[in-house]
């Protein structure tokens, strides 16, 4: 069956089901046998609820997780090849929540499109040229790195918490180019930390737009 699996869905109910499947993943996925190479998407679901929905939740009895996880992505990533599109509704905010969704971004090499919903730590040596559609969460009080996409061919972008260190210059390809132009660009939606910290960072006003945009900087 495995050659003609396209989507793969991991849905968890907690934490604790994580746990238990790191334990049997293995057993479900056997990538010693199968072949997964034709899947092209992975959505991940974990649907804890906790009152601190927005905060990073640093008393996480799981942390101890982080190795096991990541051995599981490592796997994904040599046995899925191929996967273009990831999609990650991940509750609640923590320290291992957050590799939970950043080690696959940053792990596969040919996505086109990447939905997060959580913070989202990037590799500054991973580069993201395909991508025509992007909705990812920047994590607060940590290093600013801005994802290596090429603006003619996004048709999507949706960024939350973007840092006072933004600017469009970090999109440019060429950097002595005096325009940004997103042929294709159906959304554009960038929400800055505070209202004060996009008016200091950017003379522009960003907002939602639904036609192609063309920024002269």
């Amino acid at each position: 069956m495995t050659p003609f699996v396209r989507n793969v869905y991991v849905i968890l109910d907690n934490q604790i089901s994580l746990e238990r499947f790191l334990d049997k993943y293995m057993d479900l996925f056997n990538f010693d046998i199968y072949d997964w190479s034709s899947a092209c998407y992975i959505g991940m679901v974990i649907n804890e609820l906790t009152e601190k929905t927005n905060e990073l939740v640093m008393d996480e009895p799981h942390s101890g997780l982080t190795s096991e996880f990541s051995s599981f992505a490592d796997r994904l990533m040599a046995n899925m090849p191929n996967v273009a599109n990831l999609w990650f509704n991940i509750n609640p905010t923590t320290n291992l929540n957050i590799l939970v969704t950043s080690r696959p971004i940053n792990g596969f090499q040919n996505l086109n499109s990447i939905q997060s919903s959580r913070y989202t730590l990037f590799d500054s040596k991973q580069q993201f040229t395909n991508l025509t559609q992007l909705t990812i969460k920047y994590m607060p009080n940590t290093e600013f790195v801005f994802l290596s996409i090429t603006p003619a061919i996004i048709r999507s972008m949706d960024i939350n918490n973007v840092p006072p260190a933004f600017s469009w210059h970090l999109l440019l390809q060429d950097p002595s180019a005096n325009k940004l132009v997103f042929e294709l660009s159906t959304f554009l939606d960038l929400r800055f930390m505070n209202l004060e910290d996009q008016q200091r960072s950017n003379g522009s006003n960003t907002h939602a737009i639904q036609h192609n945009a063309t920024w002269n900087l």
